[in-house]
């Protein structure tokens, strides 16, 4: 199974749903309620080294707007970070953002 196809579960769904519910509905970065909130995997791996799939915990996520989950997405790739890197290795200042700065 494919990542994608994994995201189009009725395990991932519900699981979602739960870790937004959880959230409050709000960004866990900038606190926004009003745009739209996605799910985002802090592992992919556990500490066996096997995929996650079918067996994250809540804490094995985080649920983040849309434009945060994109920053996040950035900074991972511009640091060259794989798709296995760990919760700490980015740290907050590189993360800090200010809609006000961007103008």
């Amino acid at each position: 199974m494919t990542y994608n196809q994994y995201l189009a579960t009725a395990h991932w769904a519900d699981l979602a749903q739960e870790r937004k519910m959880m959230a409050q509905y709000r960004c866990e970065r900038c606190g926004r309620s009003d745009r739209r909130l996605d799910c985002h995997h802090l592992r992919y791996r556990g500490k066996d080294g096997r995929s996650l799939r079918f067996r994250e915990e809540l804490s094995d996520l985080q649920v983040l707007c849309a434009e945060c989950h994109m920053m996040l997405e950035l900074i991972k790739r511009l640091s060259h970070q794989g798709p296995d890197f760990g919760e700490n290795e980015i740290e907050p200042w590189m993360f800090d953002y200010d809609e006000d700065d961007a103008a």
